[in-house]
């Protein structure tokens, strides 16, 4: 089932009469485009009072029973239909706390996340953040890795078996005057050994290049800069550091198999095999270190703070794309962030547009966010995201139920 369902005779709002017709499917249509917007609790089918699960605002509407008019209300075009309503759950706390007291066991079935990068950049001052944990030479024996390993576990004990985590990492720097060397710490392997030693199979990684020119500017690094070859040693050079997204599995047989690509056996599929043969490459030069979410400034507190970009929203499109099925074919389908930022997953997860395009179908997310400002920040965007979703929605229906006569 795709997203536009089609229905050639569908009855539609009332055109002669200012009364609104009851919806099918989401309570009283207008007071749910209003709410829901504001992410304010709205009228229920079936009367009561409660929050409305769900990005996807439509509704399919009928004749409103209380119309004076005596007319015909059946419409001669299609009408579109919108998709089954995703879930959406952020909180602004501690993602190991919260996990533990939010998730069900085995209820999962992907997580996107860009992680702490040990001390690298400074996020918050909270005691809870992993972050703030110090820089090591081993980073397997230090805090970093044990506070991740609480985290490890808990994605293990969320996530459904034979599904996957995705982790979003950068090689990390050594300095001289801090781990007694210049050149690279192994960050990678270290969260490999973190995850293997949770119970997690390492199955795969995407390596996703640097601009070393913009790097060797930005951390005015010798073993980039021109001059390192032609004034010092060209001993010292050393390529720029990728970024990666390591895959991670827990063992088991899925439940819901996924099965994107399309193909003469898989009608049903939402990838191409050009898609397949461009992102089994292993290397994504393609990635926009820009296709990010507006506003990822402003939820800095301070000009100093040292977290320098979100995560990259194709990223989290293609991972969603290759490893979760629509919401119509697994309706319980949920993609977790564990560390939300700004709510990039949770915006590419309810249909947010990036550089590559938008998800068909919504997958229901859910997300956790220790800083303040950042949870702020994620709440406006994910409520920018669903009233602009509302407001496209309306348009397409009035276009349908309305449409302009030909001269």
């Amino acid at each position: 089932m795709n997203e536009r369902q089609r229905a050639k005779s569908a009855p539609v709002l009332c055109g002669e009469c200012d009364l609104l017709a009851k919806s099918q499917r989401t309570g009283l249509a207008g007071e749910i485009f209003d709410h829901w917007c504001q992410g304010l609790p709205a009228p229920k089918p079936d009367g009561s009072n409660g929050t409305y699960p769900g990005a996807w605002l439509g509704f399919l509407p009928v004749k409103s029973e209380n119309c004076p008019k005596e007319h015909e209300m059946t419409m001669t075009t299609e009408a579109a239909t919108m998709p089954q309503a995703a879930r959406c759950e952020i909180f602004n706390e501690d993602c190991i706390t919260g996990m533990a007291k939010r998730i069900p066991d085995e209820s999962v079935h992907l997580s996107i996340t860009s992680i702490p990068f040990e001390e690298l950049f400074t996020y918050s001052g909270k005691l809870e953040d992993v972050g703030n944990n110090g820089s090591t030479i081993d980073i397997t024996a230090g805090r970093f890795a044990l506070n991740m390993r609480f985290v490890v576990a808990q994605l293990l004990r969320v996530t459904a078996p034979g599904c996957n985590v995705v982790i979003h990492i950068q090689q990390l720097l050594a300095y001289k005057n801090q781990h007694g060397y210049q050149g690279r710490r192994d960050f990678r392997g270290a969260m490999i050994d973190v995850f293997s030693a949770g119970g997690f199979q390492f199955i795969g990684e995407v390596a996703i290049p640097k601009d070393p020119q913009q790097m060797a500017q930005r951390l005015n690094l010798h073993s980039l800069q021109f001059k390192t070859g032609y004034a010092r040693s060209a001993t010292s050079w050393a390529m720029a550091p990728n970024d990666y997204c390591l895959i991670f599995q827990k063992p088991g047989e899925v439940a819901v198999p996924v099965r994107p690509l399309a193909h003469r056996e898989n009608p049903g599929g939402w990838i191409t095999t050009e898609d397949w043969i461009k992102w089994a490459s292993g290397v994504w030069p393609d990635i926009l270190q820009m296709d990010v979410l507006d506003g990822w400034r402003s939820a800095r507190e301070s000009e100093e703070e040292k977290h320098v970009c979100p995560l990259q929203l194709s990223l989290i499109y293609r991972f969603a794309q290759i490893y979760t099925n629509p919401i119509s074919i697994q309706p319980d389908v949920t993609i977790l962030d564990p560390f939300m930022g700004i709510g990039s997953t949770a915006y590419v997860a309810l249909g947010g547009e990036c550089h590559d395009g938008a998800l068909l179908e919504p997958r229901n997310v859910i997300g956790f966010e220790l800083k303040e400002s950042y949870f702020d920040q994620a709440t406006r965007n994910i409520t920018k995201l669903r009233k602009l979703q509302a407001e496209e929605y309306q348009r397409e229906q009035a276009a349908l139920l309305f449409p302009e006569e030909e001269d």
